[in-house]
């Protein structure tokens, strides 16, 4: 399917132009925002290593291996990726959903066709609906932990779905 990016074109109705504005909301608030989640997933991942740290980089004498500092510079770098692609995924959702809104703001006939689609795609149980805000990790935050049910603490892994 070619998705049209809302310019009607000669002999299109306000149906199909409506149609392509709720496509682009579907982009703007499912598919991209679900990217950003995969990223946030994969931040707070990388985040979450820092949890072994301590004991992962230390000898049995308790001196901390070389590999320590560069490893922490390699994983901080790898956090601040993952964080800036979902920020700016999460931003591209956003900027889709206000083109669409815009769009459908001068033409009511085409709003009206875009709105009762969200309005039954909002309505399903099937489809994956808008996910919630991001939470993402800094380096240097705190790691947030729990314990297993063997009572040995692990990291949390804060799973949205």
């Amino acid at each position: 399917m070619q998705m049209r990016l809302c310019c009607t074109a000669v002999g299109q109705s306000d149906d199909e132009v409506g149609v392509d504005l709720y496509m682009l909301w579907v982009a703007g608030s499912i598919h991209l925002p679900r990217t950003a989640e995969v990223c946030e997933d994969n931040n707070q991942d990388v985040h979450n290593t820092a949890f072994w740290e301590g004991t992962a980089f230390r000898n049995e004498w308790g001196q901390e291996s070389d590999v320590a500092a560069p490893w922490r510079a390699l994983r901080d770098s790898v956090q601040r990726v993952f964080s800036t692609s979902a920020i700016n995924t999460d931003l591209a959702g956003h900027a889709l959903v206000a083109i669409a809104q815009n769009y459908a703001n001068n033409d009511a006939e085409a709003a009206e066709t875009m709105n009762s689609l969200i309005a039954d795609y909002r309505a399903s149980d099937e489809l994956p609906q808008p996910p919630g805000p991001l939470e993402l990790e800094n380096p240097g935050d705190p790691v947030q932990t729990t314990t297993g049910p063997d009572g040995t603490e692990v990291p949390v892994r804060d799973d949205d779905e």
